[in-house]
């Protein structure tokens, strides 16, 4: 069992406890994959069945497969263990050694952050996925990447089909009558069956939709998910600023001016840990930054105001 300051550390998404989202999604998965087998191919005719056999099994593969390596991959930080040995062999260091988690006590790559729930640095850390009860960061992004679009292609395919049975329901009932008490000796349980099948895996396809459409975002934008969730709280915070200046009547010599938001860097100085992250490494670890303009027009004009 590997420790850091004799609390345990998670290695990936397989490490105890599991997490509650990271078992529904399996649950879900497997729901999806026994009911297709049954009811979708047994009430598809023969063309759209093999068609649906071959794209649905093939990317439900792919799927698992992704899924299963995206949980048991491990982003943890190398650079911690890289400096040990070096510092042990007495080699000469030329990697940066400004950022250094205070959790893990020793030097980290300065764009890693400490996870709280793995108890880990994650080197580029993006965010801690529930659903696989492990880290993404820089040496299991792309495998995230992948494993996302291949749920998207996965539940397109079980979603479509699902509506082509259900508008064959409406719009030709005797024929689906026919095929369902052929098969199964009773028809509306069946079409209740399909309509579950639509309604979970509709609902997976629009969380799934957002979130590639947010990656594909951040990433024009050059931003981790964690440095978005990070500017979006700053910008909440400065709003409440500025409506605090509001409610007392400050009158800024700007109209225009507003309380400048915190922007993450990869260099600081502050040795504060963000609010609800679960630590930071610190100094110089994606802290946030506050440009010295900024800092003396908020100490010295805004908050003047409020004394």
């Amino acid at each position: 069992m590997i420790m850091t300051n004799g609390i345990k550390v998670k290695r990936n998404g397989f490490g105890t406890p599991l997490h509650p989202f990271q078992i529904i999604s399996w649950v879900v998965a497997t729901f999806h994959l026994f009911l297709s087998s049954i009811v979708i191919v047994t009430m598809l005719d023969i063309t759209p069945r093999i068609i649906f056999g071959v794209g649905f099994f093939t990317s439900k593969a792919f799927l698992i497969i992704l899924a299963y390596k995206a949980t048991k991959s491990d982003p943890t930080d190398l650079w911690p263990n890289q400096h040990k040995e070096i510092v042990s062999s007495g080699t000469q260091i030329t990697q940066n050694c400004e950022a250094f988690c205070t959790i893990c006590n020793c030097y980290v790559n300065p764009k890693s952050k400490h996870c709280s729930r793995c108890n880990r640095c994650v080197d580029n850390f993006d965010h801690h996925c529930k659903w696989l009860n492990n880290c993404i960061g820089k040496r299991n992004y792309k495998l995230f990447i992948s494993l996302i679009i291949s749920l998207e292609i996965n539940l397109s395919i079980l979603l479509a089909f699902s509506i082509f049975l259900i508008d064959e329901y409406y719009n030709n009932y005797d024929e689906f009558h026919k095929r369902a008490t052929e098969k199964f000796d009773f028809c509306d349980p069946i079409i209740v069956l399909i309509w579950i099948i639509a309604i979970t895996s509709g609902i997976s396809f629009i969380a799934d939709t957002y979130l590639i459409c947010l990656h594909i975002y951040l990433k024009k934008l050059g931003m981790t998910t964690f440095d978005y969730i990070l500017h979006k709280q700053s910008q909440a915070e400065n709003k409440n600023k500025r409506n605090a200046f509001r409610e007392r009547g400050v009158v800024t010599p700007d109209e225009n001016l507003e309380v400048p938001a915190a922007k993450p860097r990869n260099i600081g100085k502050l040795s504060t840990p963000y609010p609800d992250t679960g630590g930071v490494n610190t100094p110089g670890v994606l802290d946030l930054h506050f440009d010295e303009t900024e800092l003396r027009y908020s100490r010295n004009t805004s908050l003047a105001h409020l004394a």
